[in-house]
């Protein structure tokens, strides 16, 4: 007696597409793969762009795009095939923006300087934003510190994202912190009094000085007609009172390059 059985197809069934966002392009294996046949005589696999390992595909990816194709092939030739397409969205790495380089003049000791900075990324995963620098505070999204001394100073700022992706950024500031000018008159020469002789000049010394070497300005008020000359921390006001005798009362005023003032 002889039994002759009909031979089906084997019957091989993909995962479907679908879309992995990834951190690096190692070998990456998905589950949904199966293969079936009847006669249980599936002689072999054709696989392309990755390999079978049990009831997974598995595959080095790169970004974009991946096509997997597998053939079951029984003992008798006859062959089924499935298609998937793994798109690969590759991590792109975070960027640090610790702020422009700046040059402050003008400031005052121990008074704080803040400005905006930032950590992005562009796949919206968990991102860190530290200031890894030993000087300044991070809060929110600014820097803040406070100088105590004139000079350079460095902040770096670094981001790191869920796949341990890294950027630092770096911003230089140079701080001169300013202290205001002084000007001083000699005692009793702040009044003229009594003149016995009409339109003579009547002249005062005085002095001014600057910490940060940037006085400015010495102006006088009070005296109509008054003539300044000064120049290296020293200089005369020069009035010639009308012929009367009287009491005038006058300012003298320096300013910095940075609008501080005196007054004596």
């Amino acid at each position: 007696m002889v039994t002759v059985t009909s031979n089906s197809a084997p019957v091989v069934t993909c995962p479907g597409n679908q879309t992995l966002f990834v951190c690096n392009l190692n070998q990456i294996c998905i589950d949904g793969f199966s293969a079936t046949d009847a006669e249980n005589n599936i002689a072999s696999y054709q696989v392309t762009g990755g390999t079978i390992q049990g009831n997974q595909l598995c595959f080095t990816p790169v970004a974009g795009p991946n096509m997997i194709r597998v053939i079951a092939i029984d003992a008798c030739g006859l062959a089924d095939t499935c298609v998937t397409t793994v798109t690969i969205t590759l991590n792109t790495p975070p960027v640090a923006n610790a702020g422009a380089d700046q040059n402050l003049n003008c400031r005052t000791s121990g008074d704080p300087i803040c400005w905006n900075v930032s950590c992005t990324d562009v796949d919206a995963g968990i991102l860190t934003c530290e200031l890894v620098s030993p000087v300044g505070t991070l809060s929110g999204n600014q820097i803040c510190f406070a100088p105590t001394a004139s000079g350079s100073y460095t902040f770096i700022m670094k981001a790191t994202d869920q796949c341990g992706a890294i950027d630092y950024d770096t911003a230089v500031v140079t701080v001169r912190l300013n202290v205001g000018p002084e000007i001083a008159l000699p005692a009793g020469d702040t009044t003229f009094a009594c003149l016995d002789e009409p339109m003579i000049p009547w002249c005062v010394p005085f002095t001014y000085s600057d910490p940060n070497g940037n006085a400015s300005n010495v102006v006088v008020t009070g005296l109509p007609g008054a003539v300044l000359n000064y120049s290296n921390g020293s200089g005369t006001l020069c009035f010639t009172p009308p012929a009367v005798t009287a009491q005038y009362d006058f300012t003298l005023t320096v300013t910095d390059s940075c609008g501080l003032t005196a007054q004596a």
